[in-house]
């Protein structure tokens, strides 16, 4: 299915692959963490562009790798602050106040098995100015946060951003919406997300790229 979302910009913060995944250290040698980054980040970009070829999607790395595997699917690359996750987020904001953006969506790029539809669902929310929409990770995380405008509140990933950004959110005023949604609830950080998800993600992956 293919929609409009001409008013969005949907920004990626990515590690470097041989930097990412160190809680799957004592499961998973380094070379496969790294591998396993680079495969789900892919996943990530492929089901975007299934949902909305036009969407504009910006990747925030200080990765050559992570850039290289970005540009065939049109993504924008931006530079790293180098500053955690919040920081790159925050980065991914500004450029998308600065190109006069509606709405920016955060997103991981490391989920397990995202979906098209719940995609699709995300993006068809209503999206007024001085509003947020979270999609909340299974462990009390954000795996999504629809801000509107691009600068409407702070970012505060880490344990708990779920939360946090429902508190930012009602500290500036600003309408906040809940919405779990199926296939964004799960990502991969630690051993036990090494599950029946991921293997289904690996799987699609793998099979629209013909590995």
């Amino acid at each position: 299915m293919s929609t409009s979302n001409a008013d969005l910009c949907v920004v990626i913060p990515m590690k470097d692959p041989e930097q990412a995944k160190t809680r799957l250290g004592d499961v998973l040698p380094a070379e496969t963490r790294a591998a396993l980054t680079r495969t789900l980040f892919r996943n990530t970009l492929r089901v975007l562009r299934t949902v909305d070829s036009g969407l504009h999607i910006v990747v925030v790395t200080a990765s050559p790798s992570i850039a290289l595997i970005a540009h065939p699917f049109r993504a924008q690359v931006l530079d790293d602050p180098g500053e955690g996750l919040s920081a790159a987020a925050e980065a991914g904001a500004r450029y998308a106040a600065h190109h006069r953006f509606r709405s920016v969506c955060i997103l991981p790029g490391d989920l397990a098995d995202p979906l098209a539809k719940d995609f699709e669902t995300l993006f068809a929310a209503p999206r007024p100015d001085g509003s947020v929409i979270i999609a909340p990770a299974h462990d009390g995380g954000t795996n999504a946060l629809i801000a509107s405008p691009p600068d409407a509140l702070p970012f505060s990933y880490g344990q708990g951003s779920c939360a946090k950004h429902q508190a930012s959110a009602e500290e500036a005023g600003l309408s906040c919406l809940v919405m779990p949604l199926p296939s964004l609830l799960y990502d991969v950080d630690r051993s036990s997300d090494l599950g029946s998800r991921l293997v289904r993600g690996l799987d699609r992956s793998l099979g629209a790229f013909g590995a």
